[in-house]
């Protein structure tokens, strides 16, 4: 080897003569040693300088150029001598695309970049250059970073597109650019997944693959790069680099990485402060106005401190930049992906996402316009916590276009989804509607006052960090609706699924939300659930499905009360009290039915009866005894658990137990016991809306 590297460097060998023997036989040493081995970096710069003098033909220099494969690393310098060389012009224009191509594929080989990247600007003038353009942005997309992008950058770009048309090199550069600064690149990237930089030359990458491997396997060891492999085999499908990083990159700043090497002293001497170097919330204070966010603005999502720091100022710079790299990696990360490829990492970065939104207290519209893409071919099962837990934060829209884009895709899920999933659903719905009440609404009449008193509106608006357009629409009849539709779609869940207790307890927890709507939070209108729902809690076998109903009816009369004071308000709808006969007919089916031991006898009905209207010719084919009071509170087939326990402890020992031997004396004894095992829901509606002979209550 040391020959042939002895015989190449020196003046025997002919540069006129391509097929000399002792040529030919020292290429393809060089060439097995470095695919197999690697070079040292002094050959490696040796030779560079060799091929790029025109020692050598430009097809051999190509070969040479192409073996220069590291052991351990290339040295910075000898990307800047390649560099040099171009900006000579002095080789032919084959061997400077080789040169290039050289930097591109081994970029990730180098010690370090930072003189290089020094040199952005002589980079980026080798775009002027047809022949060169295609590399050249790719060496720039590997080198850009936030201080890069600046405008006269963007218009020589976009110049050139507009004489070469749409290439796929510049426009992966200006896609780039658009992460940085979307307020300078107002070019409309193209959304769909595209490969913007080719590989022509399939063997040279498959060598410096194999270098790279070789290198990580020397540094970290045989056991990390054999369970690589076993993930990469397993999967079929070669994952790109950025792939097998982290899917959001780490805090990191231009002037910590500018400044490796000089010492403490240079962060003394800067205006600004690094990330980095924050540690808590008191320090964030302090450094506030001095802060340099990473360039990479995506690795906000790691750190609570930079949240903290961008939700107190409001940039529309760094909104679009983050809102557009979320837009494109849960592109490429889920969108794109044909199957869940690695599904920890799509889980990580919904993971970060959910907690930024949670942070927050808003949706980020970035993720409502993946949602809106995702639902639409969405198997219900992939990623179903995180999605789930997006889809409560979003944005309140208009009733057609909130229906559109995200209630019916959820619908026709739910009807075709198991049990769980239905309650994973309507707690999502739950969530929702607790943030359309809570941050969306009370938002929405900030933004539409804003034109009325601007000082104080403003302030109130300033809640939200990102700048939506928004429509004019009617809040709450859009709210009315939604809790319309889950009503419909609970009452036919619980037909379908046979009153499953868990579903029912999910159903039960919306409207124990719905049934303080008015009370809380100043809704001007009231909802009650639909038949469906409260005649099949009251005859579930479930006892706390039935003392959570009669919870939620006593609620309402707080609810209904509230209405009725505010009835002269302007913001009260008077179709709202239509409901006050319903809701009464319910008070007085569950007073007949628990209480007064009347389910099926006919009597002064307000609206639509239930048990009442059974015909006496039905009940007398039952051959039931007493069917009346089978369902009242000491028959009922979800308390016959209490009355036995309660008997049990009343009663003599040899005595045979029936509900008949508690007396009407013995009533508040018997609610007294209800109440010590929590039955508290059953004892507020009896309390409520019954009217006892005894004073004990």
């Amino acid at each position: 080897m040391e020959e042939q590297l002895a015989y190449l460097l020196s003046d025997k060998s002919d540069k006129k003569n391509r097929n000399s023997v002792e040529l030919t036989l020292a290429l393809n040493k060089v060439g097995d040693v470095a695919r197999s081995d690697g070079l040292d970096s002094d050959d490696i710069t040796s030779l560079l300088e060799v091929a790029a003098s025109g020692k050598f033909a430009a097809s051999t220099s190509s070969k040479l150029i192409k073996c220069l494969l590291p052991k351990t690393h290339i040295p910075e310098g000898a990307a800047l001598r390649c560099l040099s060389w171009l900006c000579t012009g002095k080789p032919a224009r084959e061997l400077q695309v080789t040169m290039m191509k050289w930097l591109v594929m081994t970029f990730d080989l180098l010690d370090s970049s930072d003189n290089l990247h020094a040199l952005y600007g002589v980079v980026f003038n080798f775009i002027e250059n047809d022949s060169l353009c295609p590399h050249a942005c790719h060496l720039l997309y590997k080198l850009t970073r936030k201080e890069d992008v600046v405008m006269y950058r963007v218009k020589r770009l976009l110049k050139i597109q507009k004489t070469v048309g749409a290439q796929p090199p510049i426009i992966g550069l200006l896609k780039l650019y658009k992460v940085y600064a979307p307020h300078l690149v107002v070019l409309s990237v193209p959304a769909s997944r595209r490969v913007f930089f080719r590989i022509s030359e399939r063997n040279w990458a498959s060598d410096v693959k194999k270098a790279q491997e070789r290198i990580q396997l020397h540094q970290e060891g045989r056991e990390a790069v054999s369970s690589a492999s076993y993930v990469e085999s397993r999967n079929g499908i070669r994952g790109s680099k950025r792939r097998k990083l982290e899917v959001v990159p780490a805090v990191s700043t231009s002037a910590v990485t500018g400044a490796q090497g000089l010492g403490d002293i240079s962060f003394a001497l800067s205006r600004v402060t690094p990330a980095e170097q924050i540690r808590s919330f008191e320090e964030l204070l302090d450094n506030l106005e001095r802060l340099e966010l990473p360039g990479q603005i995506a690795s906000v999502l790691k750190s609570s401190i930079l949240q903290q720091s961008i939700a107190c100022y409001k940039e529309d710079h760094i909104t679009l930049r983050l809102g557009f790299w979320v837009s494109e990696t849960l592109y490429e990360e889920i969108l794109d992906q044909p199957c869940i490829m690695n599904r920890a990492r799509g889980e990580r970065l919904l993971n970060l996402l959910i907690h930024f939104t949670e942070f927050l207290q808003e949706g980020i519209p970035a993720c409502e316009n993946f949602l809106v893409r995702y639902l639409h071919t969405w198997n219900g099962s992939d990623y179903r916590p995180q999605i789930l837990r997006l889809i409560s934060r979003f944005r309140l829209y208009g009733l057609h276009k909130l229906n559109d884009l995200v209630w019916e895709p959820l619908r026709k899920l739910f009807f075709c989804s198991s049990v769980y999933c239905k309650c994973q659903l309507l707690h999502t719905y739950t969530l929702m509607l607790r943030n359309f009440v809570t941050v969306e609404i009370p938002r929405c009449q900030a933004n539409g006052n804003h034109n009325n008193n601007d000082q104080e509106a403003t302030e109130k608006s300033n809640v939200s960090m990102f700048t939506v357009e928004s429509e004019e629409f009617d809040h709450y009849d859009t709210l009315e609706k939604f809790i319309q539709m889950v009503g419909k779609l609970s009452a036919v869940a619980l037909m379908s699924e046979r009153d499953n207790v868990l579903l029912f307890h999910y159903v039960l927890s919306f409207y124990e939300l719905v049934s303080e709507l008015r009370y809380k939070y100043q809704t001007p209108f009231v909802c009650i659930p639909p038949p469906g729902v409260i005649y099949r809690a009251l005859l579930s076998s479930n006892t706390v499905v039935l003392s959570r109903v009669c919870n939620i009816v006593y609620k309402y009369q707080r609810e209904f009360s509230s209405l009725k004071s505010a009835s002269s308000g302007i913001g009260v709808w008077t179709q709202t009290k239509s409901l006050i006969a319903p809701f009464n007919q319910y008070i007085l089916e569950f007073s007949n039915i628990l209480w007064r031991c009347k389910a099926f006898q006919e009597g002064r009905v307000i609206s639509d009866p239930f048990l009442s209207a059974v015909p006496q010719k039905a009940l007398d084919r039952t051959l039931v005894e007493s069917p009346n009071d089978g369902l009242s509170i000491l028959r009922h087939f979800a308390l016959l658990g209490y009355v036995h326990q309660f008997l049990k402890r009343t009663q003599p020992g040899d005595k045979k137990l029936h509900p008949n031997l508690i007396q009407l004396k013995e009533n508040d004894l018997y609610l007294e016991h209800l109440k010590n095992n929590r039955l508290d829901g059953l004892l507020a509606f009896i309390n409520t809306y019954i009217k006892r002979a005894s004073s004990k209550k």
